[in-house]
């Protein structure tokens, strides 16, 4: 089948072939295969870890290999039907509090039924050791197997159900490259306003064939402009090919992280938490401040004195700059980077105000200016690479900052904070958060401010080490910078 658009609306959209007939794109049955594979195995290379590790036996004592092995294979097949059953999605870091309760209970089971059957030799600290290993052998094999299983660029094939501005928007962050998606192209009943967006693929009742042909390994539903009666059904049709589906929900502004999905007389409702951070969770979120922003100065000295020798042979001046910030509670604070301008930089400020990216929006509350001929040469790399923030942890240890947070903003950006997004000021500004990680200085203000409510309404602690590990390839890979 050849996707074209009906000739009434969009004559010239019809998809390429590289884009409708790709080369290699594994169906969803055969990632489904690849999980049940990086399950079993890291059940092989946990036990094997653990054996390595106490010279503990995988079965009882004094039975062949065979034996052993057959033993190995029986505890790889019943993680594999436990962890399927207790671990939804294919998103290891997303999932590994999950797999860590479920190689929990998993681990115990294991060592009760072999410790009461007098063959299985292994210690209670070789059970934490076996418990860790299966957590982090699966998350690391999951993760392996979904990117082998999408196309050659190792990115799910995704189409949008619904053209509006929640639909373009998610399409605008995949083509950035901020998201782990190849986003093709907008199924709904006419084509998206914004024709710089991306392509319509046809109606709603194109949809089946449209994931057929373009071999789609995710439907996102976000609102199409379509008869409600006709969604659920295209939607369970698309379920039944096994294609993953995300739905987007109403009020999605203010859904946090810790929501859950629960019934109300045999309607799904999603309960929300209440909105504020508890005495445990601030003194969590401070002593993970403190233990990590210390350890990083001290490993990571010689490279900042590196950096300061660098930005002083480069151009004159001093080495930190510092400037006024609005942090918690709407008190303002100076935050510390290394100067990565000249220091002239503000003097020039109107020279550079066409460079504005932000400007070019319509939208000038924040200044991000690409190619900023104001940027030393040292400067340029820092700013790149995010180096010229770390002076940062500086203001972690005093407790200006936080590592995870909102955005810390200036006084000018500040002013233009008003009604629901002033609540960004409950908690500390960090170094990174969920902003850094979803675009950067890509992001529109609105955008950012909706991405900082998002954070401070679900906080958790797990969420700042996710938004931690998450923070590493954007930064390794320069996303959304300048």
């Amino acid at each position: 089948m050849a996707i074209t658009a009906p000739s009434s609306l969009a004559p010239s959209l019809e998809i390429p072939r590289a884009v409708r007939r790709p080369a290699a794109v594994a169906a969803p049955a055969r990632r489904r295969v690849a999980m049940l594979l990086a399950d079993g195995l890291a059940v092989g290379l946990a036990l094997l870890a653990t054996r390595a590790s106490f010279g503990v036996s995988t079965g009882p004592q004094g039975l062949s290999v065979a034996t052993e092995v057959s033993a190995a294979a029986l505890a790889a097949l019943l993680w594999v039907v436990w962890v399927r059953r207790a671990v939804h999605g294919d998103r290891p870091l997303d999932a590994l509090p999950q797999l860590v309760q479920a190689a929990a209970v998993y681990g115990f089971v294991l060592y009760a039924v072999l410790t009461l059957s007098g063959g299985f030799p292994l210690r209670l600290d070789g059970l934490l050791v076996l418990v860790a290993a299966l957590a982090a052998a699966t998350a690391g094999l999951r993760a392996a197997a979904h990117r082998l299983t999408c196309t050659g660029t190792g990115r799910e094939r995704v189409i949008i159900l619904g053209g509006d501005e929640v639909g373009c928007s998610i399409a605008h962050r995949a083509a950035s490259g901020h998201l782990d998606l190849d986003v093709l192209g907008i199924v709904d009943e006419r084509p998206p306003a914004d024709a710089s967006g991306p392509a319509w693929l046809g109606s709603i009742g194109e949809l089946q064939d449209i994931v057929a042909d373009l071999r789609i390994d995710r439907v996102v539903v976000a609102f199409a402009d379509t008869d409600a009666a006709a969604m659920p059904a295209a939607v369970s049709a698309v379920r039944e090919r096994g294609v993953r589906v995300d739905i987007v929900p109403r009020l999605h502004e203010i859904l946090p992280a810790g929501a859950t999905a629960e019934t109300l007389a045999g309607i799904p409702v999603i309960a929300l938490p209440a909105q504020r951070l508890p005495t445990w969770g601030r003194a969590a979120k401070r002593a993970l401040d403190v233990v990590v922003s210390g350890a990083l100065l001290v490993l990571l000295s010689p490279l900042l004195l590196a950096i300061a020798v660098a930005i002083r042979l480069d151009s004159r001046g001093t080495v930190l700059f510092r400037q006024d910030r609005i942090g918690r509670g709407g008190r303002t604070f100076r935050v510390s980077k290394f100067r990565s301008m000249g220091m002239d930089a503000d003097a020039r400020k109107a020279e550079v105000a066409h460079l504005n990216g932000h400007a070019d929006r319509n939208d000038a509350r924040m200044f991000k200016a690409a190619g900023d001929p104001r940027i030393t040469r040292v400067g340029s790399v820092l700013r790149t690479t995010s180096l010229d923030e770390l002076p940062q942890l500086l203001d972690v240890l005093r407790g200006d900052m936080s590592l995870v947070g909102p955005r810390p903003l200036v006084p000018e950006e500040d002013r233009h904070v008003t009604g629901r997004a002033r609540n960004r000021c409950v908690l500390r500004p960090g170094i990174t958060g969920l902003w850094q990680v979803s675009g950067r200085s890509d992001l529109s203000f609105a955008e950012m401010l909706a991405l900082d409510e998002q954070y401070v309404a679900g906080w958790s602690l797990w969420r700042d080490v996710k938004l931690l590990l998450r923070t590493i390839p954007v930064m390794a890979f320069r996303r959304g910078a300048y």
